[in-house]
Parts: C-alpha cells; structure tokens; sequence
C-alpha cells in the first residue's frame, strides 16, 4: 500500500544547503499537500492516461495551479468532465484555484491530470514524477505509483457516486 510522503522538508533542507534559500516572493511553496496520487495501469500502446490524487491547499489563502510537468510525459493538463443536459463533456483547464484550507479530489468522473506523450509503457508498480507549478512559480513534486486494476478495485468503486 502507498503511504503519501511529503518530501518537500528534503527539498527545503538541500535549497538551504546549497545557498539557494527561497525568497518571501515564494513563501507559499509546500502548501499544496497532495494526498494519494494513483495512474491506472493501461496496455502499453495507450497515448493518454489519467493521473488521480486529492489536492489540499493547507495555507490561509487561494493557490492557482498553472503549470505542471513530468520527465515521463510531454504535455499534462487538468481536466474536468461536467454533466450538460445528460451529455457528460471533458473541458481541458488553463489553471485551477484551490481555495484556502480546503481539498479538491481528482477522480473518475471529475478533475484529473491528462498525460499525453509518454516516453514509456507504464506498468503496475512504475512511481512517475509530478511536479505542480502555483502562479507564484512555487513547486510541488511528488511521485505518482501505477496501480493495476486489482489494486483499483476498492477504489474505482468506492469513488463512483450516483
């Protein structure tokens, strides 16, 4: 089972070992915590895959999300899949605002991160990198385990609401 780490205090210690201490311009860095980071697994011919988590905003004020990048991928983007007159329709997001103390879920069915342009077959057990840029260029990386469909089974259910 994946426990989340948040490595961003390692982050932190090598900046300041290295004289690269962050600026109050960025004093928001670290305050996206993300939370249970999941890629189902896809036959390796797949182009597009999906990348899931929970985001939680724990500092007093908004954080736009405007940027994103991943060795392992050319071009992600946010996506959200709304409901319009009983027509389910996926609307790419240039930027997301989490609003202060609060979490927004990306899920099946919802918000999630598009991945396009990967430059491998992604297996059960791969860990992909994620970095999440605010629009202060504050970042946020984390590692994103690829689950197989028997790892999904309890979660791929119990996120389906109707």
């Amino acid at each position: 089972m994946y426990t989340p780490v948040n490595i961003k205090p390692l982050f932190a210690i090598a900046a300041l070992l290295s004289g690269l201490l962050a600026s109050p311009a960025s004093a928001t860095e670290g305050s996206i915590k993300v939370h249970n980071p999941w890629i189902p697994e896809a036959p390796p011919v797949t182009k597009v895959h999906a990348a899931y988590m929970s985001l939680e905003n724990s500092s007093n004020h908004e954080i736009t999300l405007s940027g994103f990048s991943s060795s392992t991928f050319k071009k992600i983007e946010i996506h959200q899949i709304k409901s319009n007159q009983g027509m389910m329709k996926m609307m790419p997001l240039k930027e997301l605002k989490i609003p202060a103390n609060s979490r927004i879920e990306f899920r099946p069915g919802g918000f999630h991160f598009m991945l396009t342009g990967s430059n491998q077959p992604l297996r059960a057990e791969d860990k992909i990198d994620l970095t999440l840029i605010d629009s202060t260029g504050s970042k946020t990386t984390f590692l994103v385990p690829v689950k197989n469909s028997q790892d999904l089974s309890g979660v791929a259910h119990s996120k389906h609401h109707h």
